[in-house]
């Protein structure tokens, strides 16, 4: 009875896989393509009988035409250095979900142009449009994925570059790089994805996205874990349609504090995250997380937060709160506008360190125009902070030793938030939890309340203009 049960089971096994084994046995096809051109390079073209194919010798492949592939695996597999995978403007079906369009496997000195690879199955998608794959020096330009759950997968390469393509509407995201150096996407597109836009996950090094658009992503456009080194540039990060609960745009850094972020670049860069739907409950610009050692420059911020619970300071720029060993130090915020009806405009949050903020213009917040919380040695300067519904600036929860310089204040404390932590209708606020600052050099006027309301101990004025 035992044994009859035993192969019973091994029966039912077999059935189960057994599509999945019917679909690719023809196995690999390297040794069939039809070579159509002799030379230094040879020139061979792939079609539909040779998928699935496996690429093992150096050389130029041309898809003759668009193909389909119903099996599990990976309909074109690379295995070969100096390869050029030339798509010829065809497609790519894949009609199984579990399916992958390309995999490059340890390969170097690769490049894939020309067109697209699709997941036609209606079943929830678990395969990958395009895997790099412990390569080098590969190259994927003009390049369309969509509906997979990866639509482009990068791991523990080096030297990648994508340009001009687009990544459509996966499940999960549509680029993940994972432990990965070197990696760059430049004039690319990632749209639709039901979880992430981009995510950069383990110890990545020397990355960049450059001209590059982020319509639309149910929760992060980009989340960057961890990195070491990276230049985001010349970017559009937006939520208009999307899932309103999102927690914000663009994060650096997770929750983790291994999760952490070194020397980042991010510039020229728009983020408007202003969904239509009611009950806009947690989403922020750009956050900051256990990062060090960041520059934000010449960007724009308009973020929405009406409908937030009030006690939520979300924020058009965000250095949150984590771990007191290595987050929120050296960072730089300048040349940058934040607008539009966020909780806080900037907002300096819990163990926060050596921040500069630095020809700034912060307005219409629903609280503070620049918030600092637990802030040590920090500087707020040159900036504009006008049109805020509760203060100005606020300084407090034990925020010390900052500096206040050449600001204008104005214009603030219209629509005071009834739950805001007193004082408020200031141009500068100081929480009595809050000690040893200066505020030398401001312009603070036409605010609904007192210009200045200093509740804390020992903060120095010098020299402010106030009327």
């Amino acid at each position: 009875m035992k044994q009859s049960r035993f192969f019973s089971a091994i029966m039912l096994f077999s059935m189960a896989f057994l599509p999945c084994l019917q679909a690719d046995s023809s196995s690999s096809h390297s040794h069939s393509f039809k070579r159509v051109k002799s030379g230094s390079v040879p020139v061979y073209l792939i079609t539909q009988k040779d998928i699935p194919a496996v690429i093992k010798h150096s050389g130029e492949y041309i898809l003759a035409s668009s193909i389909c592939y119903s099996g599990c695996n990976t309909a074109i597999t690379v295995e070969a250095d100096n390869v050029k995978l030339n798509l010829r403007n065809c497609t790519i079906h894949l009609e199984n979900p579990n399916a992958t369009g390309i995999a490059i496997h340890d390969s170097c000195e690769v490049i894939v142009e020309g067109d697209a690879i699709i997941n036609t199955c209606h079943r929830p998608q678990c395969g990958t449009g395009i895997h790099v794959c412990k390569s080098r020096d590969v190259t994927l330009d003009h390049v369309l994925t969509k509906h997979h759950h990866n639509g482009l997968l990068i791991s523990e390469s080096c030297n990648v570059s994508v340009l001009r393509s687009e990544f459509s509407h996966p499940t999960h995201a549509n680029a993940t790089v994972q432990c990965s150096v070197n990696v760059s996407f430049d004039d690319c597109v990632f749209d639709g994805s039901k979880h992430y836009g981009v995510v950069f996950s383990g110890q990545n090094r020397d990355c960049r996205i450059i001209n590059s658009d982020f319509p639309n992503a149910h929760f992060t456009n980009l989340l960057v874990q961890e990195i070491h080194g990276m230049i985001v540039d010349k970017c559009m990060f937006t939520n208009i349609c999307g899932d309103c609960e999102k927690p914000a745009l663009v994060q650096f850094g997770d929750k983790e504090c291994k999760q952490s972020v070194r020397d980042v670049l991010f510039t020229n860069c728009t983020i408007i995250n202003k969904p239509p739907c009611d009950g806009n409950h947690h989403p922020e610009g750009l956050y900051l997380m256990h990062a060090t050692g960041v520059l934000v420059d010449s960007c724009i911020v308009d973020i929405d937060n009406e409908g937030t619970c009030q006690e939520h300071n979300r924020s058009a720029i965000h250095v949150g709160s984590g771990c007191e060993e290595h987050f929120g130090d050296s960072i730089t915020i300048r040349n940058t506008i934040c607008e539009g009806h966020a909780m806080n405009g900037i907002h300096l949050d819990v163990h926060s360190r050596n921040i500069v903020v630095d020809n700034c213009l912060t307005s219409n917040a629903l609280k503070n125009g620049i918030l600092l919380q637990g802030t040590h040695a920090s500087v707020i300067k040159n900036s504009t902070i006008t049109s805020n519904g509760t203060n100005g600036i606020y300084i407090g929860k034990e925020s010390k030793d900052n500096a206040l310089l050449y600001n204008v204040a104005s214009h603030n404390g219209h629509c005071i938030i009834c739950d805001s932590c007193p004082p408020h209708g200031a141009g500068v606020a100081m929480s009595k939890c809050s000690s040893a600052n200066l505020i030398q050099d401001n312009q603070i006027f036409s605010n609904e309340g007192m210009n200045i309301q200093d509740h804390g101990k020992h903060n120095v004025f010098v020299n402010n203009t106030s009327f």
